[in-house]
């Protein structure tokens, strides 16, 4: 199945999405013009996504970036679940049941959010919905041309530093995490992080 969408952000970027659910590989994404490539995405909690890769090197804000995004809004919820639905159909095998989990957030609480858009620096790949973790990220880490990876999501924020653990937990004291993903509940987020990035960096 091939699907084509088009659409403004709020903050008025123009996003293109081309899917062919047979072949993610030949699945494109184009935001303002910067072209992204369809791939089957782990999330740090253990939920499959459809991702998009950027294959080129650009500036925003005069720092140039390289990465992954998952494009999540009300614009896009319907398509979202007949694209898994067909993904599942094809028998490809990498889509779960945790895909579930994602699907009924979305419907909960992400019906009436913005498209964010938040690319980590050049080299290294991050996926935020958050302007609180993005501001806190940028902070510590981008200040410091520091390379790392963070996966938001409502309940859950992991954290990949240089793919060293610098803390783990989650809300039901259970570790979902790898051996390089770190998984630690929103509350404790600041606290703890702070303290560990600036101990492992002695900012």
């Amino acid at each position: 199945m091939r699907k084509e969408m088009k659409f403004r952000t709020k903050s008025k970027s123009y996003v293109e999405i081309k899917f062919n659910v047979e072949n993610m590989e030949e699945s494109q994404l184009y935001l303002d013009g910067h072209k992204f490539i369809g791939f089957p995405y782990l999330a740090g909690d253990g939920g499959n996504r459809i991702g998009f890769a950027c294959e080129e090197i650009f500036e925003m804000d005069g720092k140039k970036y390289q990465g992954i995004l998952l494009a999540v809004s009300k614009n896009i919820v319907e398509e979202f679940k007949e694209i898994v639905a067909n993904i599942r159909r094809s028998g490809k095998g990498w889509i779960k049941k945790e895909y579930d989990y994602s699907l009924s957030k979305v419907e909960e609480e992400l019906l009436n959010k913005e498209i964010k858009f938040v690319f980590a620096p050049f080299s290294t790949s991050s996926i935020l919905d958050s302007e609180q973790v993005t501001a806190f990220v940028k902070k510590y880490m981008l200040d410091n041309d520091l390379k790392f990876r963070v996966d938001f999501t409502d309940l859950l924020i992991s954290v990949r530093l240089d793919n060293d653990l610098i803390s783990y937990g989650t809300k039901n004291g259970i570790n979902l995490g790898g051996v390089t993903e770190v998984i630690i509940p929103k509350e404790l987020f600041e606290e703890v992080v702070t303290r560990k990035i600036k101990e492992k960096y002695s900012l």
